[in-house]
């Protein structure tokens, strides 16, 4: 028990780190600043709009498009920040679907400090 308990904190810390790096890349794309390619990715994916969304932005979206929700073509940074942005407190229900998804796609295992390091 205590073991499960130190590797979801571990994993927990890890999807922190990730997010606190990237954060202000998604508030740029999202403003529509940064490569062109990037921008017109951001914009196109609902799910990376859920990054700079806040708590009740999220309350607001329907369940039909919680199960829309989906990982193709998501980065592990990306999965990582939205395992962060969807772990917080007050999430909607319908969002959990969503978020064992990814943590599935991400999987269990820990990454090193060097594996983060790279994803920052």
């Amino acid at each position: 028990m205590r073991q499960a308990m130190a590797k979801a904190s571990a994993l927990a810390s890890a999807n922190a780190k990730v997010h606190g790096a990237l954060g202000w890349l998604w508030q740029t794309l999202a403003g529509g600043e940064g490569e062109v390619s990037e921008v017109r990715r951001f914009k196109r994916k609902p799910e990376l709009a859920l990054l700079v969304s806040d708590t009740e932005e999220l309350r607001k979206l329907s369940p039909y498009a919680w199960r829309n929700m989906g990982c193709s073509g998501l980065r592990p940074q990306e999965m990582r920040c939205l395992v962060h942005v969807l772990g917080r407190p007050g999430m909607p229900a319908h969002a959990e679907d969503f978020l064992k998804m990814l943590q599935v796609k991400l999987g269990q295992t820990v990454p090193s400090e060097q594996e983060v390091r790279a994803l920052c």
